[in-house]
């Protein structure tokens, strides 16, 4: 054998001995198992909560006066424009007021004409009372002076009904609003002819106060009762009450509650005074909360444990063996970042907080505690 094909042997069973040494070290070696899932748990948090109840509401302003004309005529004069504030007692709208003076005028004449007649007939009265002494006229006579008066002074209280309700036409030519707040749309401009309590001008809402108007079902209305909330008159029982229109609160408290069942809606009618808050005199939707003076113990976690699967509710837990399982549960209302749970989980379940997008049941779990808000 010449001294290359020596080498070449030599090299090619150098390779085979470190091939077989390799595939018996890997075979020797022990299969690699998973890490645990590092997560945060905690046990759910049991509290005394004060109970609450929330309703559907809608908020209207506390006043809003829809403003007509309350005589016929032609618009002359508007002094206000749309969407301005208003205070009571400021002149909005004038109607031509000429027709009303001239009218006023007339009735002022006849009260001066009554007024002269009845003195008349009072004279020819006293002057008749003289005569009967005397014998010089009788009592039919007197009877029928006396009834001329009578008839002059009715006469003259017409008259001065007729002036005061023509000056009260004239007053109505000028119309004035009757609350402070805030003009709408104004539907006549000048030169319309306005009829009486037809016309409508514009509408004016308190924008300084407002309630929130909402509707309780027979158990609801039932648990306020017995709660202490509601009494069979006002001032209801005073508790911490508001309206949330989704980016802040307004205190209130409750102001109203009808004093029947309503037979068509199964409902009862609530009123929740609200403070002066300008923004809320517009219709707007939100929720009314009162706050019971009753407490529950509740069942709380972080919101971000529960977990929802198509239209199921869980939550991961940790087993006794450390892996992962799912926990169907029932949850109630929200208390800040923390959900309420009603059925599904017990005081001594331990719950994941984070990476349960990276858990399957059964993985391994690494706790990193975390302790209750």
């Amino acid at each position: 054998m010449t001294m290359n094909k020596k080498l070449m042997c030599t090299l090619l069973a150098a390779a085979a001995l470190s091939t077989l040494s390799g595939c018996r070290s890997s075979d020797s070696s022990p299969r690699g198992e998973p890490q645990p899932t590092a997560v945060r748990m905690m046990k759910p948090r049991v509290d005394s909560i004060a109970e609450r109840m929330e309703f559907p509401a809608f908020i209207r302003a506390f006043h809003e006066v829809r403003l007509n004309a309350r005589v016929d005529g032609y618009l002359k004069k508007r002094s206000v424009q749309e969407g301005s504030s208003v205070q009571q007692g400021d002149l909005l709208f004038e109607i031509d007021p000429r027709p009303f003076e001239a009218q006023a005028e007339v009735r002022r004449a006849e009260l001066r004409q009554a007024a002269a007649q009845r003195t008349y007939a009072a004279a020819k009265y006293k002057r008749a009372l003289e005569l009967v002494k005397a014998n010089a006229i009788s009592k039919e006579e007197l009877e029928t002076r006396r009834f001329e008066m009578q008839n002059a002074e009715a006469e003259e209280a017409l008259a001065k009904a007729q002036l005061e309700t023509a000056l009260l036409n004239l007053e109505f030519t000028q119309i004035r609003a009757p609350i402070s707040g805030k003009l709408g749309e104004i539907l006549l401009k000048e030169g319309n002819l306005v009829k009486a309590g037809q016309s409508e001008l514009t509408t004016l809402i308190d924008d300084q106060n407002a309630y929130a108007d909402f509707k309780i079902n027979d158990k609801a209305f039932l648990k306020l009762v017995r709660a202490g909330v509601l009494g069979n008159v006002p001032p209801f029982a005073p508790i911490q009450a508001w309206f949330d229109d989704g980016e802040r609160r307004y205190p209130g408290e409750l102001s109203f509650t009808d004093n029947a069942f309503d037979p068509q809606t199964l409902t009862y009618t609530l009123k929740l005074q609200l403070k002066a808050s300008p923004e809320l005199a517009a219709n707007r939707i939100g929720r009314v909360t009162l706050e019971l003076p009753i407490s529950r113990d509740l069942m709380l976690l972080p919101d971000k444990a529960v977990q929802t699967e198509l239209t199921d509710r869980f939550v991961w837990i940790s087993s006794q063996d450390g892996t992962a399982q799912k926990a169907k549960v029932r949850i109630g209302r929200l208390f800040g970042s923390e959900r309420e749970i009603l059925e599904g989980l017990k005081p001594e379940d331990t719950v994941v907080l984070s990476a349960q997008q990276k858990l399957r049941i059964g993985t391994k779990l690494r706790s990193i505690e975390e302790k209750a808000q």
